[in-house]
């Protein structure tokens, strides 16, 4: 992956080789569970993000009849928090258009324990 400005009119094909390899390529890869993009623009980490997330909450939607609010703040803090935190401080820089999903899902999640006071704060 070469990091390139999004405004840049130059393209440049370079063929980079380790050890006689020569490295593909790509657009974005996945690195320790965090998508990075050539542009850096997160989005395609906020979307698989948002998917996970929104899984875990409706897990957890499905059986707030059912079990107790602790064992349902037990979930999420198990299922949802940890996707929510990690890498936080590299992926959180991205537009917030983008991290409006994820505010979503969060808030969706909080109404849904009621029990917790944890709060997922917005960068300005």
């Amino acid at each position: 992956m070469i990091f390139n400005n999004y405004k840049c009119n130059n393209h440049h094909n370079f063929n980079i080789y380790i050890n006689g390899d020569k490295l593909e390529l790509v657009k974005k890869i996945k690195f320790l569970g965090v998508i990075i993009d050539s542009k850096l623009t997160w989005q395609d980490h906020i979307h698989y993000l948002s998917s996970h997330v929104a899984k875990g909450v409706d897990v957890i939607d499905r059986l707030k009849y059912i079990l107790p609010r602790s064992v349902l703040r037990t979930l999420y803090f198990t299922v949802v928090y940890p996707h929510l935190t990690y890498c936080r401080s590299v992926w959180s820089s991205t537009k917030k258009s983008n991290l409006n999903n994820i505010y979503i899902r969060f808030n969706i999640a909080h109404d849904v324990t009621k029990s917790f006071t944890c709060t997922l704060q917005k960068n300005n």
